[in-house]
């Protein structure tokens, strides 16, 4: 199993959860040799999407999320990673960009 290897207490890459543990857009690396982002799920997302990591504002500030990728925003997409957990929309969670063991 991946985990975290960046010398900061996180959630767990399998975690998600209604309020952020971290803020949004942290990244760490991970023990494949890869990479993880913290993001902010704009709609659900099944275990293993494709997603693209999206820069998000609203009256209160801006945010970074995720969608799963479709064929609409897959061309103006400049960041792209795997979900290796389900995360619901709204609830927060690790985006892995990078590694070797992505599904």
């Amino acid at each position: 199993m991946t985990t975290i290897t960046t010398g900061i207490v996180t959630p767990d890459l399998t975690s998600t959860d209604t309020t952020a543990r971290v803020p949004v857009g942290t990244m760490v690396s991970t023990t494949d040799g890869g990479a993880a982002m913290y993001v902010q799920a704009t709609s659900t997302i099944a275990q293993y999407n494709f997603c693209i990591v999206i820069n998000t504002s609203s009256a209160t500030g801006a945010s970074i999320g995720c969608v799963p990728v479709t064929t609409t925003n897959a061309a103006v997409s400049q960041r792209i990673g795997v979900a290796q957990v389900a995360i619901t929309s709204s609830y927060y969670g690790w985006l892995s960009l990078s590694g070797n063991h992505l599904r």
